[in-house]
């Protein structure tokens, strides 16, 4: 099935000349990891780069375990003060275009980056403007809070696959909602009680 899609796309690609880029989307990175596995045995090597979040793609100890929102406050206080030994920017910036000459799972990506001595989640947001075949799992196309934080010019004019689509409308059910406690119910009930009994005092009081 993996292999049906690629090949239909890129052939697709080749022959129309297409600059589409395309984004493969799937429930896991575990699932992800396979498509540039199937995709290997292809005679496709489309210029690759991965979505993920600081948890998976971070190298700087001080802020890859921490909370996501944590996470984000420590790399910027960390490059600011260029504290982070990754983030030097002249150096992302002449290696990211290195990390996109090959076919390379989440793995792969990450280890390369450490090579070059390079922070992986700066180089993949550079690099999802630039490559033919962006893989990422759904959540980041789906959940507004994260899509946000995408560069927009990713999905103009993008081919977008959803891969075990039918895992797809439980993840965007999970994504768009939100679970509310009954005991704020009960608050909102007891503040609406308050409320429509004090105007009907004051109607009382009005008509006196």
């Amino acid at each position: 099935k993996t292999l049906s899609l690629l090949c239909a796309i890129f052939s697709y690609k080749e022959k129309t000349g297409s600059l589409a880029r395309v984004i493969y989307a799937s429930r896991t990175h575990s699932q992800l990891s396979n498509v540039i596995k199937e995709l290997k045995k292809t005679r496709f090597r489309p210029s690759v780069t991965h979505i993920a979040s600081r948890r998976q793609l971070c190298l700087e100890p001080r802020v890859k375990d921490k909370p996501p929102g944590v996470q984000a406050r420590l790399c910027y206080e960390l490059r600011k003060m260029k504290r982070c030994l990754f983030s030097h920017e002249d150096r992302i910036t002449s290696n990211s275009p290195k990390l996109l000459t090959e076919c390379r799972d989440l793995k792969e990506f990450i280890e390369e980056a450490k090579k070059l001595n390079v922070c992986p989640y700066m180089c993949a947001q550079i690099n999802s403007t630039k490559a033919d075949l962006i893989l990422s799992p759904y959540n980041y196309l789906v959940d507004p809070g994260v899509r946000n934080r995408i560069p927009l010019e990713m999905f103009l004019g993008s081919i977008i696959v959803f891969d075990e689509a039918h895992n797809f409308p439980d993840q965007c059910s999970e994504f768009l909602s939100s679970d509310v406690p009954f005991s704020h119910f009960e608050l909102a009930a007891k503040a609406l009680r308050k409320v429509q009994s004090m105007q009907f005092d004051l109607g009382i009081h009005g008509k006196k």
